[in-house]
């Protein structure tokens, strides 16, 4: 199937660099480029994202407000 791309100039020129350096045709590095990123879109379509939660107790005994800065430096400050 024939379609049309819409790149910026420099990536179209790094394309084409690439394609000459490697031997190799416009077309089958974007084919290439395009299964790769859709095959790794696939591995994590439908898995859900797993957050770390936090049950509101710390481990190592430090509970610091990350929007309070100075708590933060001072609490970062303290652990090494």
């Amino acid at each position: 199937m024939k379609t049309t791309l819409n790149l910026p100039d420099a990536l179209f020129d790094a394309l084409k660099r690439a394609a000459a350096t490697e031997k190799r045709t416009v077309t089958s590095i974007v084919e290439e480029a395009l299964r790769q990123r859709l095959s790794s879109a696939q591995r994590y379509a439908g898995k859900p994202l797993q957050l770390p939660t936090w049950n509101g107790k710390s481990a190592d005994g430090y509970l610091v407000d990350i929007a309070d800065r100075e708590a933060l430096w001072a609490t970062m400050d303290e652990s090494t």
